[in-house]
């Protein structure tokens, strides 16, 4: 087997106890919206203004986290193995205090719900559900900062088992809250919230018992962890422009999607179950990304140059083949998929429309993930970021407005804004890929 061949083993193999872990996360979303979707269209519409509105810290968040395994990775591989543990204490300490700062922020303007142009009931659905989904937050980017710790030093089996876990007890605790059992009174989107907040909190204990007492970081434990300022502002210059170039791109997104709103609730329903749909194929190739910024961080770490581009052009290969099947799967299952959320005839109409937009943006979508990735592997933020920023903000939304509101496309518009700025960033950061690498 040549080293190509090997690379492409590496990342899959690497990749898929990542992506499963990444879909779990994604199935409390998507299980949320399939139960809410059974209350009504307009519960769903709710559900989806309040992840739309949540949508920017959220994501942020997560981009906060991403950088983790990529350093510890090349922690691991500079000759600083033994100290890595630092890396976990000092990004728990930023992340914390940058989740808390951003709920508290959407907290109190949480009254803008009524000024964004939803329908009333909408916003009267959503500002409990709101309230939940706020801080589910914090435990949440406290999990997935301990679970990239670990996958950074690709011990992955636990933290995958502790993921999968959460789409069950999400389930049960739905079912629990959204319709009442016993003495619990049914408490419909408000108890979805509920549901969610409390299963980012049982994954949270189990994560923290993972890794303060298994015998795979016994290693690790040798010295000391503890909190240095100056560990935490190397962290931030690259977890900052990280949660920023995620922010750039869901700020975008939820943008839209209020100008979507605008059009109603069956075209803001439409819109959730196909973004549903596409959120879930994004999450494999953010599994394909995070293995492939694990390999060439390890590689840059060596200062192997040319064995980090080979994994890094083994990533994007595997991005656009998975592209291109996603993209099948969206136009040949179009009317079928949303048949999972809602059987209002209109809703599924609009949204077999959107999966086939959809499917033109995939191949670009799964492509700039990975690139993002791997140039994280590299420690290059800063270009990235730049480049989403402008793509997203001055070409994506103008674009999705105009074609919307001025056009008469209204949410297929907004989608084909989509295809604009995913085209842009996949385009210039690979070739930033090949640039630095070459």
């Amino acid at each position: 087997m040549n080293f190509t061949s090997q690379a492409n083993k590496d990342i899959l193999t690497l990749a898929l106890p990542l992506t499963i872990g990444g879909l779990s996360q994604m199935a409390l979303n998507i299980t949320d919206s399939i139960m809410v979707g059974k209350l009504s269209y307009t519960h769903l519409a709710a559900s989806a203004f309040v992840n739309n509105y949540v949508g920017i810290p959220y994501v942020a968040c997560i981009g906060l986290t991403t950088v983790i395994a990529p350093l510890v990775a090349f922690q691991i591989n500079s000759g600083k193995r033994k100290f890595v543990g630092n890396v976990l204490v000092n990004s728990l300490v930023l992340n914390i205090f940058v989740a808390i700062f951003l709920c508290t922020i959407i907290a109190l303007t949480s009254d803008l719900l009524d000024k964004m142009g939803q329908e009333e009931q909408v916003v009267i659905y959503a500002k409990p559900f709101l309230f939940w989904i706020n801080w589910s937050i914090v435990p949440m980017i406290i999990f997935l900062t301990m679970k990239q710790f670990s996958d950074g030093m690709e011990k992955t089996r636990i933290p995958l088992y502790i993921s999968i876990s959460a789409v069950p007890i999400n389930i049960i605790l739905n079912y629990i809250f959204i319709y009442g059992f016993y003495f619990i009174p049914r408490m419909e989107l408000e108890g979805a919230g509920m549901a969610t907040f409390l299963t980012r909190i049982i994954i949270v204990i189990l994560m923290t018992l993972y890794i303060l007492f298994s015998k795979e970081f016994n290693e690790f434990r040798t010295v000391k962890w503890k909190y240095n300022l100056a560990e935490i502002k190397r962290i931030a210059k690259m977890s900052l422009p990280s949660a920023w170039q995620y922010a750039s791109e869901i700020g975008a997104f939820a943008i839209l999607a209020i100008i979507i709103g605008w059009f109603g609730a069956k075209q803001l329903a439409a819109h959730q179950i196909a973004i549903s749909i596409a959120a879930v194929t994004f999450m494999v190739s953010v599994g394909f990304a995070s293995a492939g910024s694990i390999k060439v961080g390890e590689y840059f770490g060596a200062g192997d140059i040319p064995k980090a581009r080979i994994y890094g052009m083994a990533s994007i290969r595997i991005a656009i083949w998975y592209g291109i099947f996603c993209a099948i799967c969206f136009v040949l299952f179009r009317h079928q998929l949303p048949l999972l959320f809602t059987d209002e005839t209109e809703v599924i109409q609009i949204a077999s429309v959107l999966l086939i937009i959809g499917a033109i943006f995939q191949i670009s979508d799964s492509v700039q993930a990975v690139a993002i990735g791997i140039l994280r592997g590299m420690q290059d933020v800063r270009y990235p970021t730049i480049i989403a920023t402008i793509a997203y903000w001055m070409f994506g939304i103008p674009v999705g407005y105009f074609l919307a509101c001025e056009v008469g496309m209204q949410a297929n518009g907004v989608w084909v804004g989509f295809i604009t700025c995913l085209t842009l960033v996949s385009v210039f950061l690979y070739f930033r890929f090949n640039q630095l690498t070459k």
